[in-house]
């Protein structure tokens, strides 16, 4: 629904089906092949130091033992998780899968000092997807509009 969305929204923007399919192709190599590559992007510019891109460090407890590990910083995991599909499939998680979710969380909840982000709660995943289904509406209906057809 959320691809939907988005591609109403590109043809209303556009003069041509020919633009609005090529940049329809645009928008998924940006969320399968360039949105899904920022995670281990920003994990190898963390481990760099490269810029405002710091690890940070975290105690975990492993099989009684604790461990020392190191995680990307919140607002990299706020950037990754503004995918839809991402989006969509956190939600199915939250919907379908309540075991995975609660083990899921416990390793998250240990990385983050015992409580998530908000943002990367499962049921926020909704709102995500409400924001790319919405919002490229609001446009197209915008642009539909003002423009004669």
């Amino acid at each position: 629904m959320a691809y939907t969305s988005i591609a109403v929204s590109l043809s209303s923007l556009t003069r041509s089906t020919t633009i609005a399919g090529a940049a329809m192709f645009c928008v998924f190599l940006l969320f399968y092949v360039v949105w899904n590559s920022l995670g281990v992007i920003f994990r190898l510019l963390g481990e760099r130091e490269f810029l405002f891109f710091d690890t940070v460090t975290y105690t975990q407890e492993f099989q009684g033992q604790e461990m020392t590990a190191e995680r990307r910083q919140d607002w990299t995991y706020f950037i990754t998780n503004l995918d839809p599909g991402q989006a969509y499939n956190r939600g199915l998680t939250f919907l379908t899968d309540v075991d995975l979710l609660e083990q899921g969380s416990t390793t998250s909840t240990q990385m983050f000092g015992g409580e998530l982000p908000i943002y990367l709660n499962d049921w926020f995943s909704f709102m995500i997807l409400l924001f790319w289904i919405v919002v490229p509406l609001v446009i197209a209906l915008y642009r539909f509009d003002r423009v004669d057809i």
